[in-house]
């Protein structure tokens, strides 16, 4: 069982007792929700709070950049480049 203490300026200790830590953290995302977006009702808030930034969508390469990546890999794998003599300084 896990337990928390609470104790904003000027008020009493509060102990608050989770089953499992997955109730904790519920708890702790609803309370920290409630005061950081006062005014906002709790459950929009914990979703604004928990709300997770989606990863930006990578463009689709062309054809012609997929055969480049595959033949930049395959030279890589072979030691060829940029090993090759024609690279040396």
């Amino acid at each position: 069982m896990a337990s928390w203490s609470s104790s904003p300026a000027g008020s009493s200790d509060k102990r608050v007792s989770a089953a499992s830590v997955s109730q904790g953290k519920r708890y702790a995302e609803r309370w920290c929700a409630a005061r950081i977006l006062e005014g906002v009702p709790l459950r929009q808030a914990v979703q604004r709070l928990t709300a997770k930034e989606e990863e930006p969508a990578q463009p689709k390469s062309s054809a012609i950049q997929l055969q480049q990546e595959r033949r930049l890999s395959e030279a890589l794998k072979l030691g060829s480049w940029p090993a090759a003599p024609e690279f040396k300084g």
